[in-house]
């Protein structure tokens, strides 16, 4: 098992956060609907759509982590954090290799995979975005109230596996720091429109 200090990592998921943040801000806000609706091959995803991604990701897995922190306002928090092996594998399979490069592929569950979602994405994708980021650091600060290890809330894919709170935190924030380098990759793109 995998402990961590939990102030120490609730510090560390913030700083990802931010980071997140300010990288939507600073490089995506102003680009085009060309740029945001270009794709560097017919299997990939475009930004428009990576935030169409991230946006089911976030509704389903924020919602559920505020509720359920409300729901056990009364645990008392824990100065350590043990994450789950089934936590820890999850997590680890989003979370980015030292030199922040996508380790390996994962494929996307078909509930957050915007191939199937049968809407029109809109520009707004990025603004939803940018407000569930903002919300994170709500819940971080609720998060610091509350023992990360005795909260459990079940996985989108399925509703009879729990992951615990911490757990939880850091598969959410380290999958969406993973396809910011998506988004990175993809502007880097030597054919990315300009």
């Amino acid at each position: 098992m995998q402990t961590f200090e939990t102030e120490k990592l609730i510090h560390e998921l913030k700083q990802i956060n931010a980071s997140c943040l300010r990288f939507v801000e600073e490089k995506v806000r102003n680009l085009s609907d060309q740029q945001i609706a270009w794709k560097p091959s017919a299997k990939s995803w475009s930004i428009l759509e990576v935030f169409a991604h991230l946006n089911a990701h976030a509704h389903y897995y924020q919602n559920i982590i505020h509720k359920k922190i409300l729901e056990n306002k009364n645990t008392e928090p824990s100065a350590i954090f043990i994450a789950s092996p089934l936590g820890r594998a999850t997590w680890r399979l989003v979370k980015l290799g030292k030199i922040r490069n996508i380790k390996r592929r994962v494929k996307s569950a078909r509930v957050f995979n915007p191939e199937y979602f049968g809407l029109e994405i809109k520009r707004g994708e990025l603004e939803t975005f940018v407000n569930y980021l903002k919300e994170m650091n709500h819940i971080f600060d609720e998060a610091e109230k509350v023992n990360l290890r005795r909260i459990k809330l079940p996985m989108a894919v399925s509703k009879f596996v729990y992951l615990r709170l911490g757990d939880a935190l850091m598969f959410h924030v380290y999958h969406n720091d993973r396809h910011i380098e998506q988004i990175n990759a993809i502007l880097n793109n030597k054919n990315f429109p300009k």
